[in-house]
């Protein structure tokens, strides 16, 4: 149980719960994993307009980006540096998209293999010549992830042993591919997260409607309930640290 700083505010949709937050946590970067959550933006409290999204986002640092569609399924994206209005892709390696939907019953005999983590070694030829070099993986960002990976699995796998006999909602994960980096895209008429064919994640300028497809940045499938999407609740929440 990571020890994470998370509160809703009043008037702002739930989208996320603790245990939620507890799961979201275990996959950022060590560094960052005990930072309070505060939530910069959100739909219902801040409006549809995306130059208020961008003040209140801009220079804010790393962030959770979470989306609830109409259907009730939830999802997003680690961003690893602050949302900024661009014309170009931005990001680095540590950033991972996820989705939370309902799964069939576990098989207890063998827990783990419906664990959805896809991991892939990063090659560094693979990135965009727009994109510095450092920020593809270095070796001790990959530890990280795979320490978290594990840790988070033998939560999860204790957990499905006690759920074992009725479906559950989880998270799965899908960290960058090493393919591409598309990371992300922000402009004046979307939020575009992934490429190299089509987006893990887009959100249409005034917050209303979105689309989620198969990436290659991710090896990510569809996040949402389907590909083609209305926004329920959208959230920014950023990752303070108090101690700076």
């Amino acid at each position: 149980m990571w020890l994470t700083s998370f509160k809703v505010p009043e008037g702002a949709k739930k989208i996320l719960n603790e245990g939620m937050v507890d799961e979201i946590t275990s996959y950022l970067p060590i560094v960052l994993a005990l930072r309070r959550w505060q939530l910069s933006f959100c739909s219902k409290l801040h409006g549809v307009s995306f130059g208020s999204f961008y003040r209140r986002v801009s220079n804010k640092g790393p962030s959770i980006l979470v989306v609830r569609d109409t259907n009730g399924v939830v999802f997003g994206a680690f961003i690893s540096e602050s949302i900024r209005n661009s014309t170009n892709y931005y990001g680095t390696g540590e950033m991972f998209v996820f989705t939370y939907k309902q799964l069939s019953t576990i098989d207890t005999k063998n827990p783990t293999e419906k664990t959805e983590f896809n991991y892939l070694e990063p090659s560094k030829s693979n990135c965009d010549l727009r994109t510095s070099m450092k920020d593809c993986f270095t070796e001790f960002a990959v530890s990280e992830y795979r320490l978290a990976r594990e840790e988070s699995n033998f939560r999860k796998n204790g957990d499905n042993l006690k759920e074992s006999s009725k479906s559950i909602s989880r998270i799965s994960v899908f960290p960058w591919s090493g393919k591409n980096c598309f990371y992300i895209y922000t402009d004046n008429s979307r939020i575009a997260i992934g490429g190299g064919g089509s987006y893990s994640l887009t959100i249409d300028g005034e917050f209303f409607r979105g689309w989620s497809s198969p990436c290659s940045t991710y090896d990510s499938p569809t996040l949402s309930s389907h590909e083609d999407f209305l926004v329920n609740a959208f959230q920014v929440w950023t990752l303070v640290d108090d101690y700076q």
